[in-house]
């Protein structure tokens, strides 16, 4: 009976550990600023991680929907990633949130070919 016991208290200690270092990693992924996920999302593109960065970007987005700079790196990287749909759609958004427009012309350029709107593309990025 003293065995059983001991066994019980053994895997009840074992869960509990596990238990708080997956809490742990929650709440390291939870508990990033709009700031942090940019500057990871960055990192990750550096380094040729896209499908991190695009999360990283998200993530950015959903505690800070107007956070400019996320979307205008969003789109840029769905540029990279051949997702002209999307990437027109944020960086027209980061537009509309105070981007300069010259400072993205090239980006909604290539989003607008991806998406197969040549003609949108020629009238949308005149010379200056």
């Amino acid at each position: 009976m003293q065995r059983r016991s001991f066994i019980t208290k053994v895997r009840s200690l074992g869960m509990l550990v596990l238990a708080v270092g997956i809490l742990q990693g929650c709440g390291d992924i939870l508990g990033k600023t709009s700031e942090e996920h940019l500057q990871h999302g960055k990192d990750y593109e550096s380094k040729g991680d896209y499908r991190a960065a695009l999360v990283e970007y998200k993530s950015a987005l959903q505690q800070t929907p107007s956070n400019m700079e996320a979307r205008l790196l969003l789109g840029k990287l769905y540029v990279k990633l051949g997702q002209g749909i999307e990437a027109e759609k944020e960086i027209r958004q980061a537009e509309n949130l105070g981007i300069k427009r010259e400072s993205l012309l090239v980006s909604l350029g290539d989003a607008l070919l991806l998406s197969g709107k040549y003609r949108e593309a020629l009238d949308q990025i005149q010379p200056m």
